[in-house]
């Protein structure tokens, strides 16, 4: 192998230049999905210390009303964080497979092949070598 380059490589600012680039005609899109992870993220974080207060609880052998107030804020947290997942989400499902797509129409239209009978069956040991 040579000392030199095998495959060419773009330094730090080469990068952030090409991805302004990129992302110039849907940066409106690029902010809020950006705003929306953080958000996202930040709402997660808030799992282990609201299901590790309640472990506490229980732990100190603490009554059923001790732990109420945790686990209407865990029922809130999650809440939170479905109206943040949810708005988003639904705008990428139109690139999903949907069952009633016309383009997929022929394909689940068109007949199985119809299996030859006198087509020999294969079993165990059938192949190479036998």
């Amino acid at each position: 192998m040579s000392a030199g380059k095998l495959l060419p490589t773009a330094d730090g600012a080469r990068m952030r230049a090409v991805l302004r680039e990129l992302l110039r005609p849907h940066r409106p899109v690029a902010v809020v999905a950006l705003v929306v992870l953080v958000a996202g993220a930040a709402v997660s974080l808030l799992t282990a210390p609201l299901l590790g207060r309640i472990v506490d609880i229980v732990a100190q052998n603490r009554g059923a009303d001790a732990v109420t107030g945790p686990g209407l804020l865990q029922l809130f947290q999650r809440q939170v964080q479905g109206a943040v997942d949810e708005p988003f989400a639904q705008p990428g499902q139109h690139r999903l497979a949907d069952p009633g797509d016309e383009r997929d129409a022929q394909h689940r239209e068109q007949p199985l092949p119809e299996r030859d009978t006198d087509e020999r069956e294969h079993r165990p040991g059938d192949g190479v070598g036998a």
